[in-house]
């Protein structure tokens, strides 16, 4: 049997069975590697995301991290030129964030500083990270 010019095109034979056609397909060599691309995609697709997720969390780790510690650089400045302690945690709010805690400690003419504040990724408990930083200045003389 001559194969017809659209049996070529679509890559199926054609057999006659009483009087009706039936179309079977030509097996070739890949056969068995029909649905793997779909397959690998649901295994990375996953792990593709969880690794997004983690790098997305460092990030905001370090960006607090650096956000708390220009807090505690900056409350130690200020108390060192003789502001208000108020004045000073409300720098650290400002420049930390909110939930920022403060520590301020006096010895004699050194200042010491203490800035904290929680990071969680999503609001998941057990994904939270206590962020610190420290800074100490010496008092100006007036």
């Amino acid at each position: 049997m001559v194969p017809r010019d659209d049996q070529q095109r679509t890559g199926r034979t054609c057999k006659m069975s009483l009087g009706r056609r039936t179309f079977v397909k030509e097996q070739g060599k890949h056969q068995g590697e029909l649905g793997s691309s779909t397959a690998e995609v649901a295994v990375l697709l996953p792990s593709i995301a969880l690794l997004l997720s983690v790098l997305l969390w460092v990030g905001m780790i370090g960006s607090t991290q650096i956000a708390v510690q220009q807090a505690a650089r900056e409350v130690a400045r200020e108390i060192a030129r003789g502001q208000e302690h108020e004045t000073a945690l409300d720098t650290a709010q400002r420049i930390a964030g909110d939930g920022a805690t403060v520590q301020t400690s006096d010895t004699g003419r050194l200042t010491e500083v203490q800035v904290r504040r929680k990071v969680s990724m999503g609001g998941i408990e057990w994904l939270t990270i206590d962020v610190s930083a420290g800074a100490s200045v010496l008092r100006e003389q007036p």
